[in-house]
């Protein structure tokens, strides 16, 4: 599915790939994503999102090493993740915050701005892609500044449902062109 990202001033959010050991475990009879398998991003290949660096030569697009990883961690897949902005006018905030930030797939947006990104899955050896059964994406830290002018927002389009925590804070709307909006 595609994914669609902007906010109005600068600040960081954070796309969630993998959850660390002890957390799953603290979490598993309460957490709705504890049977499924997930992403383990180990580290960033090349880094040049949307052509903006900090990466340069091999094209558009971010790249990480990762494992599929069971639940439980009974097994491990290793798998490219490929990210691409596909529109023009991609500004994040700072470059060099793209990528990872400690377990977490990391991608920022320039005030007034946007990101639509697509993600694909490779793999390494053959370099052709790989199909997923399921796929889940978790987001971290959407908020409204404190002068309640700027509203982080992620939209997302294709899926087949989605789980908030009972204590969220998240709108959730539908666009006119049938993508999901979740709103601080």
């Amino acid at each position: 599915g595609a994914c669609y990202a902007a906010q109005r001033t600068p600040r960081q959010f954070s796309a969630v790939a993998t959850v660390d050991k002890p957390g799953f475990m603290q979490l598993e009879e309460e957490d709705p994503c504890a049977a499924f398998q997930w992403l383990n991003l180990k580290r960033v290949i090349y880094n040049n999102l949307g052509n903006k660096g900090p990466d340069t030569g091999n094209g558009e697009g971010l790249v990480y090493e990762a494992d599929l990883v069971a639940p439980h961690e009974t097994s491990k897949m290793p798998l490219l993740v490929t990210v691409n902005a596909t529109n023009d006018d991609y500004k994040p905030n700072q470059a060099t915050e793209v990528g990872k930030h400690g377990k977490f797939g990391s991608f920022n947006v320039k005030g007034g701005s946007k990101v639509h990104l697509m993600f694909h899955f490779v793999d390494p050896k053959t370099l052709k892609p790989k199909s997923l059964d399921k796929q889940s994406i978790t987001f971290f830290d959407l908020d409204t500044h404190s002068n309640g002018e700027s509203v982080e927002y992620v939209k997302f389009k294709g899926f087949k449902g989605h789980t908030l925590t009972k204590s969220t804070q998240i709108d959730v709307a539908m666009d006119d062109e049938g993508f999901y909006i979740f709103k601080a």
